[in-house]
């Protein structure tokens, strides 16, 4: 979110989950910014809030930002100072509205889990395609896509399991407490499988597609399951479909 000095982070985010610690409360510690800390995310407030601390970054995840983008404008709207929002993830379907309410110039956003930190970052300033997670981070991790099921790698453009290891001691987990068969099991063949599929474009963006247990192979095909939930439920006198 390129932190400096003169910004104020404004974040109503629990400070026992990972957002609100290591993406908020650290980066401001680090840059000497200045971070406005409330008690609780309230949508109806957010116009109010970011004027009232002159916020100039926040952060968004899950349906926070489609909550307030259902709120309707204010006069405060206007007196918004935001420049970037992080978002996890970004609904880009709101993303003109935000910004023309707000004033925002950046969306960025990054994919990970809490066991690998994040691999994978969308750039500051740069315009990515809609829907894209982000590039990956080769400073510090290691990152390849590969069959599930056999660990081999995949060509470029095939969906495969996101793995990941890293280039720096400590920064990817330990391990399961007291769940050796599972550290072991996660971390098989020295890369920890994340169980999320996607596919890397030729430029080099991550488009995540699901969790490894909402897709099956049909005639060598990994085929999203939610998809074709979706499609059965558009059929006449289907009202729910489930696929196990």
């Amino acid at each position: 979110v390129r932190l400096t000095a003169d910004d104020v982070y404004m974040t109503g985010n629990p400070l026992f989950h990972g957002n609100a610690q290591f993406l908020t409360t650290y980066p401001t510690l680090i840059a000497g910014a200045s971070m406005y800390l409330y008690e609780k995310f309230s949508p109806t407030r957010f116009s109010q809030r970011a004027a009232e601390s002159g916020a100039t970054v926040t952060n968004f995840v899950g349906v926070m930002m489609d909550w307030v983008a259902k709120q309707p404008s204010a006069e405060t709207d206007k007196q918004s100072k935001l420049r970037c929002i992080f978002s996890a993830p970004t609904p880009w379907d709101l993303v003109p509205e935000i910004r023309k309410r707000f004033g925002v110039k950046a969306f960025t956003e990054v994919f990970g889990q809490t066991e690998i930190c994040q691999p994978i970052i969308a750039p500051y300033g740069v315009d990515r395609p809609p829907g894209a997670a982000g590039l990956a981070v080769p400073d510090w991790f290691e990152i390849q896509l590969a069959n599930p099921e056999t660990d081999q790698p995949v060509p470029l453009g095939q969906i495969g399991e996101l793995q990941v290891r890293t280039r720096e001691p400590w920064t990817l987990n330990s391990g399961y407490f007291g769940m050796p068969e599972a550290t072991a099991a996660a971390r098989r063949n020295l890369w920890f499988h994340t169980g999320d599929l996607g596919y890397f474009d030729t430029d080099g963006y991550l488009w995540f597609l699901g969790r490894s247990g909402a897709f099956t192979k049909v005639a060598s095909q990994m085929v999203d399951l939610t998809e074709v939930e979706s499609i059965l439920t558009a059929l006449p006198g289907v009202q729910r479909a489930r696929l196990t």
